[in-house]
């Protein structure tokens, strides 16, 4: 959608600049004809002119855009993946958005100088005659008159230049939808990680499990960190010609982890129920009392199983019950992860690694600071975007 939108800006400009400068050189251009310049041969002059200029552009950016705007990123993607090297990529797509952009130039110049190419010389010469406009339904009403002078002025300034005050709008729309989006991103990120690791996770230390450690190692690790165990496995979801992956956890009584609704409330599952993602509902194209058909992955035993309730998570999907269930389903209950309300440091033999809270909202936080440049990057250029549309139609 940005891409788009920043085309079609530099297209309004564009026809601006053009209408503005063929309006302030109707008098040269009156006597080009006078004196036996042809239509052909001025239409074409000003064509080039806006040719050139995009031309220009579109080159320099295909230049300059992947030696700077990539370099941006590479700080804070670089803490998070590992490459063989860093360097920007290269589509062809890019020169045909170019190609495109030249292209409607050449349209967006020819519909600016068209009109007055048809003009005689005499006509072109003279100053432009200004639009007149009548007067409409909102000017004969009562109304009218309640509203001040400038309001009047600038209402029917605008009927007088319709296309200069619809670039208007949509230049400045472009810009608040940029904004929006923007701002949007930011708060949509923020609540993210608050919803994740302060509404739903409440431990303090997550240890995970060994996948050959002893279920007696696990108990004894379990209760001298005053932790509850956790089941965590990949999971392959189907339902009807739809068929995703997701995740499966098997809460075993805790009150460290809390499954909330879509407005964040949370929500009892029952040792007898099932509940699936709101996302994941969504894909499938399932609801409550509903049935879906998965399988652990490594495993070819599929379960049916009803939906019995929806919850929502803003990273994993999958589906959430209890031990009980689980086991009611004649599958096996094995603990993948402790989590404990307690600042664990010690080292286990039968546990793998052991991540505290503080150390995933770091990880979370390193994650998301490409994002964040993002933000930045649209906020900076909508702010750019209508300066430069509002004073060029200004």
């Amino acid at each position: 959608i940005f891409p788009v939108v920043f085309i079609l800006i530099a297209l309004l400009i564009l026809l601006t600049t053009m209408t503005r400068i063929i309006a302030h050189q109707r008098t040269q251009i009156g006597i080009l004809k006078a004196v036996g310049y042809t239509n052909k041969s001025i239409i074409f002059h000003y064509v080039s002119y806006g040719f050139w200029l995009v031309l220009a552009g579109a080159i320099l950016g295909l230049i300059i855009g992947p030696l700077t705007l990539p370099n941006l990123f590479y700080p804070s993607m670089s803490a998070t993946y590992i490459l063989p090297e860093w360097k920007p990529a290269w589509s062809m797509n890019f020169v045909y958005v170019a190609i495109i952009m030249v292209v409607m130039s050449l349209l967006v110049s020819y519909f600016a100088v068209r009109s007055i190419s048809s003009e005689n010389p005499a006509d072109t010469i003279r100053p432009k005659v200004p639009k007149i406009s009548s007067s409409g339904f909102i000017e004969k009403t009562s109304i009218w008159k309640r509203f001040s002078f400038n309001v009047r002025w600038n209402y029917r300034d605008a009927k007088r230049n319709k296309f200069r005050a619809l670039m208007t709008i949509v230049g400045v729309m472009g810009c608040a939808a940029l904004l929006v989006s923007a701002f949007g991103m930011y708060d949509g990120m923020h609540d993210l990680k608050e919803w994740e690791y302060s509404q739903i996770n409440h431990y303090d230390s997550k240890l995970i499990v060994n996948d050959n450690a002893s279920i007696s190692s696990i108990n004894n690790i379990a209760d001298e960190v005053n932790g509850d165990k956790l089941m965590e496995s990949a999971i392959e979801i189907e339902s009807g010609n739809a068929k995703k992956s997701g995740s499966l956890l098997v809460l075993n009584g805790t009150n460290l982890v809390t499954p909330t609704d879509y407005d964040r409330n949370e929500i009892k599952i029952g040792n007898d129920e099932i509940s699936i993602s709101q996302k994941m509902a969504d894909l499938l194209g399932v609801g409550v009392g509903d049935t879906v058909k998965w399988h652990i992955m490594g495993s070819d035993k599929w379960i049916n199983t009803t939906v019995d309730k929806i919850h929502s998570d803003p990273t994993s999907q999958g589906l959430i019950m209890s031990k009980d269930k689980l086991e009611d389903l004649d599958l096996n209950y094995t603990a993948t992860s402790i989590v404990t309300a307690e600042h664990v440091d010690k080292n286990y033999s039968a546990i793998k690694s052991s991540n505290s809270m503080k150390d995933m909202t770091s990880s979370w936080d390193e994650l998301t600071e490409a994002m964040w440049l993002l933000i930045y990057i649209l906020i900076f250029f909508a702010g750019l975007l209508a300066i430069v549309v509002l004073y060029n139609l200004g």
